[in-house]
């Protein structure tokens, strides 16, 4: 083990601000690569991974180190936000706020209102989130084109797809024949993006022409012949 470095590390823990804590990492990481940063933070988290500050300010600089924290701070809503919402480890493909809150207690991902910060935060977190709340509407619009990939119990429902298709209107290329085949739907995505009328279901492509046409017609887009 670079004692040296174990040191730097154990003096960054001890800063009492965050502004510290980013300044003395940002003076670390200009010596020593980031994997090799990862590893002896989860040194530490060994020896200190109950102590509540100490943990918090390992977690700011690598979020996936929650995973080394007792299960009491797994359940603490501090350092839950700490590992997945204030994280500086957010540059690989696979953001750590997955991974941290994957690490979390069953409670914190039943928690619906910490839930619906994270999932605002990245959507992809929806993965992880307790049964109760994938059949939770509010978590579920949250979640946009992800919420529709995770629910069973919400994927044909009229509000959930109602603010895809204002939002995301593009969700119609993956979604299931229910779903292209709901004409209230598939016309509302049309009207934002026109090119979508491909992704409607066969059966439904000439009833939708024929809506779009009158709309347009109304819309004075095309004149009487």
């Amino acid at each position: 083990m670079d004692n040296d470095l174990l040191k730097k590390l154990k003096g960054i823990c001890n800063s009492l601000t965050t502004d510290q804590l980013c300044y003395e990492l940002k003076k670390v990481s200009s010596n020593y690569g980031y994997e090799e940063i990862k590893n002896k933070l989860q040194d530490i988290m060994k020896n200190h991974h109950d102590n509540k500050d100490i943990v918090i300010k390992c977690v700011l600089i690598d979020g996936g180190s929650i995973g080394k924290a007792s299960e009491r701070l797994k359940n603490d809503i501090d350092v839950a936000r700490a590992a997945v919402l204030l994280t500086m480890d957010t540059h690989n493909d696979n953001p750590t706020s997955e991974y941290a809150f994957n690490q979390l207690s069953d409670q914190l991902k039943d928690n619906k209102d910490f839930v619906l910060e994270v999932i605002k935060n990245n959507e992809y977190c929806i993965r992880y989130v307790s049964q109760r709340l994938l059949d939770d509407k509010d978590v579920v619009i949250a979640a946009g084109i992800e919420g529709l990939k995770a629910t069973e119990t919400l994927k044909n429902d009229r509000d959930v797809l109602i603010n895809l298709a204002k939002n995301q209107p593009w969700f119609l290329e993956d979604a299931p024949s229910s779903v292209r085949k709901n004409v209230e739907i598939v016309n509302m995505c049309c009207r934002l993006q026109p090119m979508l009328i491909q992704y409607a279901h066969p059966d439904l492509t000439a009833e939708l022409m024929s809506i779009l046409y009158q709309e347009y017609k109304k819309k004075g887009v095309i004149k009487n012949g």
